[in-house]
């Protein structure tokens, strides 16, 4: 039987054009393995490269990218056009047949403005089109997806991929929630965890180590597996490791996460 695995691509995993080859040859391993992927990307330093460009200031609230409404166009044009394309084009050379979407795209990702703190034009998911998105899986297309989303009101809204993501997979009920990132699991004491549960997972939370942008991708990770997602693995994109061997070789590589 064929499983859906959830996939956020992110980080400086997506910085290195060899990286993102070895990602589409890792997606096409997946699919040859009999899983159903659905990809949701982000592209952070893209985004702050061509605000810089423009003059237009970069700032972050309680790790989140505050979005100007000057910001906002530029944003949407390298997620939902640069990034979200070339993912697409490396997939099809591989083999994998993709399609790039955006949350806006068929109502995919209803989202609401996040009121506190004050992000901007900064909204949460709060509807997934699954419906969509398993017609796509159906007809055997690999759905990509740039989380710029549109609220109640048709207001476009920049969602953090990670919260899109999650959302995605909870949604999709998906077997499996993959992180590919640009560190090889959860460190501790300068080593990876390979396997979490999910109360040790919570107790991470308050873990000296663990700060910065791993707190909020850890509570992503929590979020789905108490919402019914089987398993979650945070791999390292910057490996030379491609995800479909990775996935095979099991805790070899990476931080597995359960719900037990």
């Amino acid at each position: 039987m064929k499983r859906i695995v959830v996939i956020k691509h992110g980080g400086s995993a997506m910085e290195d054009p060899a990286h993102n080859h070895r990602f589409a040859a890792g997606v096409a391993e997946l699919v040859e393995a009999g899983y159903l992927p659905v990809i949701i990307h982000g592209g952070g330093k893209e985004i702050s490269r061509y605000l810089d460009r423009l003059g237009i200031a970069t700032r972050f609230v309680d790790g989140q990218r505050y979005t100007s409404a000057e910001a906002l166009e530029p944003i949407e044009m390298v997620l939902s056009g640069k990034i979200n394309k070339e993912l697409v084009r490396l997939l099809g050379m591989s083999g994998v047949s993709a399609l790039g979407l955006s949350g806006k795209d068929g109502q995919l990702l209803r989202a609401e403005r996040i009121a506190e703190p004050d992000l901007g034009f900064v909204g949460e998911v709060y509807a997934v089109n699954s419906e969509l998105l398993r017609a796509l899986i159906d007809i055997c297309q690999v759905p990509v997806i740039s989380p710029v989303s549109l609220d109640d009101a048709g207001q476009t809204l920049n969602v953090n991929a990670d919260y899109a993501a999650v959302a995605v997979a909870i949604a999709l009920n998906a077997e499996l929630f993959i992180y590919v990132t640009d560190v090889d699991g959860i460190q501790i004491g300068g080593a990876p965890l390979r396997a979490v549960s999910l109360s040790e997972a919570k107790d991470l939370l308050v873990h000296p180590e663990v700060r910065g942008g791993m707190i909020p991708k850890l509570q992503c990770i929590i979020d789905a597996l108490d919402s019914g997602v089987a398993s979650v693995r945070m791999l390292d994109g910057t490996s030379p490791i491609p995800i479909g061997r990775a996935l095979a070789e099991g805790a070899t590589y990476g931080t597995t996460f359960s719900r037990e």
